[in-house]
């Protein structure tokens, strides 16, 4: 640990409590995001088995396909078609694929997107808030820089991406520096 990073460390929680409190938000997380997990599960199967009864139903009618209306039986062009004719609707099964994977794609960023904005609860936001430290709640300020949105899940999803990437000591760090130029620190909890 560096020198600065000494006068720091008493301000952070241990690792533990620091895995502790991230487990309360991921509970939270979790109760608010079910619902769009379910919508993006549902989206995944309904696309799977779309995807199944198209392709059965597109293999199947290729098999039957007859060529026989582009000319005499045993005519090259006739051989050609018959012999690549597998092919050829396996080609149109891969396009079927691919319009519904860009479908589903598409319904599952959209929930994503829609997940994210969810407000949390004033009751869950309570029940959280008395149970984070002062530094991850400086965190959790620092993510929710907007206050004319409310709280949303998305900003506790962030809040979980920054407590795992260091946000609490880079926090402290530029109220260090801060100090040093004599500057007024930041006001990280709004």
């Amino acid at each position: 640990m560096s020198p600065s990073q000494d006068n720091l460390a008493p301000n952070v929680p241990s690792r533990t409590e620091l895995r502790r409190q991230s487990a309360r938000i991921r509970r939270v997380v979790a109760k608010l995001g079910w619902p769009w997990w379910l919508v993006r599960g549902v989206a995944v199967l309904v696309g799977l088995w779309l995807f199944w009864m198209l392709a059965s139903r597109i293999l199947a009618f290729g098999d039957g396909v007859s060529y026989d209306w582009v000319g005499p039986s045993g005519a090259a062009v006739v051989d050609l078609l018959e012999r690549i004719n597998p092919y050829l609707w396996w080609v149109a099964v891969v396009i079927v694929g691919l319009i519904l994977l860009a479908i589903v794609r598409a319904i599952w960023w959209h929930s994503v997107q829609r997940e994210h904005v969810v407000p949390v609860p004033p009751d869950d936001l309570a029940q959280l808030n008395a149970s984070l430290s002062p530094p991850v709640r400086e965190v959790l300020a620092w993510v929710w820089r907007d206050r004319t949105r409310p709280l949303a899940q998305g900003d506790l999803r962030q809040t979980l991406a920054e407590l795992r990437a260091g946000r609490l000591l880079k926090i402290r760090l530029a109220r260090e520096q801060a100090q040093v130029l004599s500057l007024p620190p930041a006001n990280f909890e709004g």
